[in-house]
């Protein structure tokens, strides 16, 4: 039996065919548990911003958007989908009006539609800019709890050796670890510390 993590299983997936050449039976592959640590505060800001660890790799600037969202009164996203829907119906008549008088100017409309437009995104993007910077502790925090789970945008794993978790909850943490850590489950896992 062979304990692999994810690169290793695709590796001998490749060469399965040279063990088969040297007419050689292939070792049992067997994927080795992932896991990432939580420590309680980290835990309590997950809990807090009611994040999901799959949610934070593949969706972080919408769940900053929300966080940001959540803490204003204006809901900016809400706003311009509004304002989205008037400027449409301005144009939507505009353009009867347009067909009506001189049929040539359609394509100078439909220009100016799309200015304004791109207009509009560009300074939804400055207000929730402007929204961010007012929400920057509840920021600070999320970028936190990204940095602490993903360092530098990989899996824990990758990044951080356990010393520092031994150097900061003793060997209990190896304890903890061995009595939750499930080596059956095929699935990342979380621990909170």
């Amino acid at each position: 039996m062979y304990v692999a993590g994810p690169s290793e299983i695709a590796y001998f997936a490749q060469i399965n065919s040279v063990y088969n050449y040297f007419d050689m039976k292939m070792p049992i592959i067997y994927p080795r548990a992932s896991a990432t640590l939580v420590e309680n505060k980290i835990h309590n800001l997950l809990t807090k911003f009611n994040l999901g660890l799959t949610e934070l790799s593949v969706n972080y600037d919408g769940i900053q958007k929300r966080i940001s969202d959540s803490m204003s009164e204006i809901k900016i996203e809400e706003e311009f989908e509004k304002t989205f829907l008037e400027v449409n119906n301005v144009f939507a008549n505009l353009e009867n009006i347009t067909k009506n008088i001189d049929i040539t100017l359609i394509n100078n409309l439909k220009t100016t539609k799309e200015k304004t437009e791109h207009l509009l995104k560009v300074y939804e993007e400055k207000l929730y800019n402007a929204q961010k910077r007012n929400n920057s502790i509840a920021l600070e925090q999320l970028e936190k709890v990204k940095n602490n789970i993903f360092p530098k945008g990989n899996l824990q794993e990758r990044e951080l050796n356990l010393i520092y978790y031994l150097n900061k909850y003793s060997n209990s943490i190896t304890d903890k670890i061995y009595h939750e850590l499930d080596v059956t489950s095929f699935q990342h896992q979380l621990i909170q510390l």
